[in-house]
């Protein structure tokens, strides 16, 4: 893999490039700005692999997208912490009425590149920041920078974390060190993971 491709940066990467190709709010404008593209002609090239032999996952990625989305709005969640969230620009979709607090995550790295794309995409819209919405730094595998992410939710509402697409990518370990911080999160704080 590319040096400059980690692990994380792919996933995130890969993701973003097929939500491009649905109507998932903002997908399009993510994927050009994060250079989605490039990185998916990367992961061919150093592969070798046929493009029109992964067209099956675009359908995947929005379903898995799209489902979890619904899942939160049926749900009647008002407190959402998004673990690992990516280039996905679900908090800001969610957070465009008063209903819902939607606190996302992620590495240094891609919440660097992820406050400078919501700035983007709010100017583009003439979006104001919402205080519903916060988007920090938290390693899910570190309990202590997830509950601190987590500081700003009402003790007394449920809460929902989401953590889309992560799981596949950890080892048996890293799984096992984050359930336990979920566990230990939501015997503090509420009740829901997604």
């Amino acid at each position: 893999m590319p040096a400059e491709l980690s692990r994380i940066s792919v996933t995130a990467k890969l993701a973003a490039y097929y939500r491009q190709f649905s109507d998932i709010a903002f997908a399009t404008e993510v994927a050009t700005r994060i250079g989605a593209n490039d990185a998916f002609e990367q992961i061919l090239q150093h592969y070798g692999l046929d493009r029109d032999r992964l067209t099956f996952y675009a359908p995947m990625f929005e379903a898995r997208y799209k489902s979890i989305t619904q899942l939160i709005r049926k749900s009647g969640a008002s407190q959402i912490l998004e673990l690992a969230s990516g280039y996905s620009l679900r908090g800001l979709d969610l957070t465009r009425g008063d209903s819902i607090r939607y606190v996302e995550t992620d590495l240094p790295d891609v919440i660097a590149t992820k406050l400078s794309l919501l700035d983007d995409v709010r100017q583009q819209h003439g979006m104001a920041p919402s205080p519903l919405h916060t988007v920090t730094v938290a390693d899910a595998l570190d309990f202590e920078q997830v509950r601190t992410a987590a500081a700003v939710f009402d003790r007394g509402q449920p809460l929902m974390v989401l953590c889309e697409g992560l799981i596949g990518y950890l080892t048996k370990e890293e799984t096992e060190r984050l359930t336990l911080n979920v566990h230990r999160l939501l015997a503090d704080l509420g009740d829901g993971w997604w």
